[in-house]
């Protein structure tokens, strides 16, 4: 068994390398593929390479630098690759005058895996990481989603990942799609102004990583996901408002809450899932709301000491952030 991992050192990446190197899940993978080998793919940047570092030590794992705009050197990769997770994609905000550059990365890219295998005449099959962000705003008397439901982006990213769903649709290769809900970051803390933009009485639903993580390993061990759209959320246990979830982050770290009024956009949308058949083939849902603030706490509990000790300056920024103040 073969794999390529592209954007292997992102945080999905990250979460799915951390979960296959796993001694008893490796174990696994080698007694039922015999030979297992993976090549992480990214770009050859700092951040990128220190993330990679951990890695080098396994010997089934091979890590490549490169561009994913790079035909030729997608197409000598995905040569003799049996399974492609394509991670690579920029992340929002996507501004408008750097959208065409964008687009050929997120778009452009599974372009160039798609037309290398094909080139290739491979059985190469494709994992993708859609988003939940494809739908936008769904009421939620129209919730949960469920695979079928229409998409209807309202920013760059949503459009490149329906874009991207469309061209593996189209492709003729076997392809599994699975479309992520909010995965918040365990291991760093992400403050984003971005995050005032969110009307605050939005369902969402969240999901830990290592049950993200799980749901991408799992997908190796069975058929039943191809040509499918599976939806990746956290079940009953992961469902609250924006509000809350925003509350309870900011008590765990110890800015304590915030006022409603700093929260009055709806730029960005989230919204329950329906994962009935995801969890049904996959079975990866183990953690819940509570489980992912105090993993956060665990990972970040001398940044979150901190903030503490710096608690009224820290807390007036972030305020400072909010538009709506």
């Amino acid at each position: 068994m073969k794999i390529l991992i592209t954007g292997a050192f992102g945080q999905i990446g990250l979460c799915i390398l951390n979960y296959i190197t796993a001694e008893q899940n490796r174990q696994k993978l080698e007694e039922k593929f015999n030979n297992l080998e993976i090549i992480c793919f990214d770009l050859p940047n700092r951040k990128i390479k220190r993330a990679a570092r951990k890695f080098r030590k396994f010997s089934f794992l091979q890590i490549i630098y490169g561009d994913i705009r790079n035909k030729e050197l997608i197409a000598k990769i995905i040569k003799d690759i049996n399974i492609v997770y394509h991670l690579a994609f920029r992340l929002p905000p996507i501004p408008d005058d750097i959208e065409p550059t964008i687009r050929e990365i997120n778009v452009g890219g599974l372009v160039n895996v798609i037309e290398s295998i094909k080139n290739n005449k491979q059985n190469t099959k494709i994992i993708y990481p859609a988003s939940i962000d494809m739908y936008g705003h769904v009421p939620k008397e129209k919730q949960p989603i469920i695979p079928g439901s229409e998409t209807n982006p309202t920013d760059h990213y949503g459009r490149h990942k329906v874009a991207s769903l469309k061209l593996l649709q189209e492709s003729g290769l076997d392809y599994a799609a699975f479309v992520l809900t909010v995965v918040p970051p365990l291991h760093y803390l992400a403050q984003n102004p971005a995050m005032f933009d969110v009307e605050v009485d939005s369902n969402v639903e969240l999901v830990h990583e290592e049950d993200v993580a799980r749901a991408f390993y799992n997908a190796l061990l069975t058929d039943k996901i191809w040509t499918k759209i599976l939806l990746i959320a956290g079940g009953d246990s992961c469902r609250l408002t924006y509000f809350e979830f925003i509350n309870k982050m900011m008590i765990a770290s110890g800015i304590g809450s915030l006022d409603l009024k700093l929260f009055q956009g709806n730029l960005y949308h989230f919204a329950f899932m329906d994962t009935t058949e995801s969890q049904n083939i996959l079975d990866f849902q183990r953690h819940s709301t509570e489980d992912i603030i105090n993993d956060m706490k665990k990972n970040n509990s001398f940044t979150f000491f901190i903030i503490k000790l710096l608690k009224p300056i820290v807390r007036r920024f972030l305020i400072k952030q909010s538009p709506y103040r």
